[in-house]
């Protein structure tokens, strides 16, 4: 595991707190008649470069004539021409307007915000949304020039793991080289210390390398720039992925010419001073070879900023290379956008499917199973429901059925018919829409760790284990373990309900708890918005510590190892750290998994020491035992100080941690940001 850093950030959140409400919970209408947006999940839309706009789905309920509806939006209007009106031919329930775009304008791998809305006083249904918030990207274009073999210079040198000792020890895997389609001067290694790389050091002898040590998301490149003439420099200070050693951090690798051009430095000059640290790239088709010199490769660790370091190993020679190599455009991708619900209340899972050029045919089916390999063969043999695709789809549907964990399986085939790529992504489907599938479980305890420690009485933070409050729940029947809470931010019992400024439908917060041990909350909407007096705002997503980290690669019994797991114990379930992301309106997209960091901290009676504030959910099962010991506004159960102590070790052992940074973000008890 990584060690953590602890840095403040402040949050002015005084605000006052209210006692409960009585209030019934709030129940939305039936569908009515109008135009409508059949979802309004965060949206994401990746831009092509050979189109110049795309498509957005409008639907109506009721009579069908003829009819034009105004709209209105907002975007960058240098980049994005939105359309002004939605057009129904007679009988049409649903339709596409388009969304232009520039390509003289746009700029790459910028995330641009696009929204849509019906124009005031049109009539909108019930049943949709009235506006729609898009996240638009167009990807910098890079195009696979070769696939070769890279030789290791930068990482393992600094272990001291060379083939210095041992001749027979062979520091190569296989990785791609590309090319940027708009500067032709800019290469770059695909994930060269990614799964060729953990694969590598596996069969090698080295170690078993957890996610945590390699690059196991595929983030990380290493580039390097040339001047058309092949001298050729690897920039400084890139990240590699690679952290083999936890107290010393990610690997930095570069050249010493590439320092010296991360620096300011043009290459012409570093080629003129300093020639004995410029690389050589040799860009001939088919024999594409990057050379550089004995003493040249450097790097360093994020831990340690002192760098950069040169390694005693450190010969020199190719680095990576490639031999009659024959290009093809076999990129195959599929990305999970959500839940789309019908007017006609059949639900369908959506899904981008991307294709490469080269690629003649495409399988894709929706698989009920947790088995990558299992869902793969199911599309092959067509024993699922199966999509053929000859380019790249957005928002794909697939029929699904009551909810569970699928995956989205994808096939390639080239034009003799053979398969040539995979894809395989996997997602769990809660099917919210189907009433039967939920069963009642009665009125449970939530303590909220998310949002009640930002709010202070008389000058004082709040301690939410002292404001425990009731709330139903409910239990998927087809995946027990899955809980639903239901509306625990947007019920009148809420303690801080008077300062919830969310004004739409109830929402409900789903809690994956079918392996006790390790408790999972998905990046979700809270149903919590704030309006401060300076008049800016803030939606609060949640989601926990433990989630974040499994997410960037870290395995289940890493966390664990650690303390950092969510458990359920005896129908009560502890967030050991739970943690959130805030946007700026609710119907913005959702914010990324990096985003939600943020954990709030205070002090409690059980110590004095800076603790993480806990979330529980008590099951009602295990609640009736509990209402005996508490008051709805004083829970003090055994169970709870049991909690409490388990959260001041923890705590306790990472304020050592955290050295005379600590103190002062103990005085000022803000607003902490935790990160590897």
């Amino acid at each position: 595991m990584k060690l953590f850093k602890y840095t403040a950030l402040a949050l002015s959140l005084a605000v006052g707190f209210t006692a409960c409400s009585d209030e019934e919970d709030y129940v939305p209408g039936a569908a009515s008649d109008g135009v409508y947006f059949p979802t309004n999940d965060a949206l994401e839309v990746t831009l092509d470069r050979n189109e110049t706009s795309f498509e957005v789905i409008v639907s109506r309920l009721g009579e069908t004539q003829a009819a034009t509806y105004a709209l209105t939006g907002s975007a960058d209007d240098e980049v994005f021409t939105l359309p002004m009106s939605v057009s129904f031919a007679e009988g049409e329930t649903s339709t596409a307007v388009h969304v232009g775009y520039s390509m003289d304008n746009v700029v790459y791998d910028h995330a641009y915000k696009v929204n849509l809305a019906f124009a005031p006083d049109t009539e909108v249904s019930a049943y949709g949304y009235k506006e729609l918030s898009m996240t638009v990207t167009m990807p910098a274009p890079w195009t696979t020039i070769g696939k070769g073999t890279y030789c290791d210079l930068f990482v393992l040198p600094f272990y001291g793991i060379t083939p210095a000792a041992d001749p027979a020890f062979v520091n190569q895997w296989p990785c791609e080289l590309q090319r940027n389609d708009i500067d032709p001067n800019r290469y770059r290694w695909v994930h060269p210390y990614g799964e060729n790389f953990a694969k590598y050091c596996a069969t090698a002898g080295i170690e078993e390398l957890d996610p945590s040590q390699y690059d196991s998301k595929n983030e990380y490149y290493v580039e390097f720039v040339t001047d058309g003439k092949g001298n050729a420099v690897v920039p400084y200070e890139q990240l590699s992925g690679a952290t083999l050693n936890e107290s010393e951090g990610m690997v930095i690798v570069g050249t010493l010419g590439g320092y010296y051009y991360s620096a300011g430095n043009s290459l012409a000059d570093i080629v003129s001073v300093k020639p004995e640290t410029v690389s050589y790239f040799d860009a001939t088709p088919g024999k594409e070879k990057f050379t550089t010199p004995a003493g040249s490769v450097a790097g360093g660790f994020t831990n340690d900023p002192e760098g950069p370091y040169l390694p005693t190993y450190n010969p020199g020679g190719a680095m990576w290379w490639s031999e009659n190599v024959v290009i093809s455009d076999f990129a195959l991708s599929a990305k999970y956008m959500g839940v789309l619900t019908t007017p006609e209340e059949d639900s369908f899972v959506l899904a981008d499917i991307t294709v490469g050029a080269d690629l003649a045919k495409v399988k894709a089916g929706l698989v009920l199973t947790e088995d990558e390999e299992a869902a793969l063969e199911a599309v092959r043999n067509d024993e699922v429901p199966v999509v053929e695709l000859t380019k790249s789809v957005a928002a794909q549907r697939f029929e699904f059925s009551g909810s569970g964990d699928y995956i989205i399986a994808v096939l390639g085939f080239d034009a003799e018919g053979n398969e040539v790529a995979t894809a395989a992504v996997a997602v769990f489907v809660a099917d919210t829409t189907a009433p039967k599938e939920w069963t009642k479980l009665g009125t449970g305890i939530m303590v909220d760790g998310w949002i009640c420690p930002s709010f202070s009485v008389g000058g004082t933070r709040v301690d939410p284990m002292n404001y425990a409050y009731q709330v139903d729940m409910e239990e998927n029947i087809e995946n027990p373990g899955i809980y639903r809470i239901i509306a625990p931010w947007t019920t009148p019992k809420y303690p801080g309900a008077s300062l919830n400024n969310y004004e739409g439908d109830p929402v409900n917060i789903l809690v994956d708890a079918r392996n006790p041990n390790f408790v999972s909350i998905d990046v979700q909407f809270s149903g919590y918005y704030s309006v401060y007096s300076d008049g800016s705002t803030a939606a609060f997503w949640v989601t926990t510590l433990a989630d974040y980290y499994k997410a960037k690669g870290n395995s289940e019994e890493s966390i664990t190892a650690k303390e950092l797991n969510n458990v359920m114990e005896e129908g009560e379930i502890y967030i050991t750290f739970p943690t959130f992301g805030q946007t700026d309106k609710v119907d913005d997209p959702a914010p990324a998994i990096d985003d939600c960091t943020y954990t709030f901290y205070g002090k409690t009676p059980y110590s004095d020491e800076l603790e993480a504030c806990p979330g529980i959910f008590v099951l009602p099962s295990a609640a009736q035992n509990a209402k005996a010991k508490m008051a709805m506004r004083n829970i003090e159960t055994k169970t709870l100080a049991k909690t409490r102590s388990a959260i001041s070790n923890i705590a306790s052992r990472y304020n050592k941690e955290m050295s005379s940074g600590a103190k002062n973000f103990k005085r000022s008890a803000k607003l902490a940001k935790v990160s590897f």
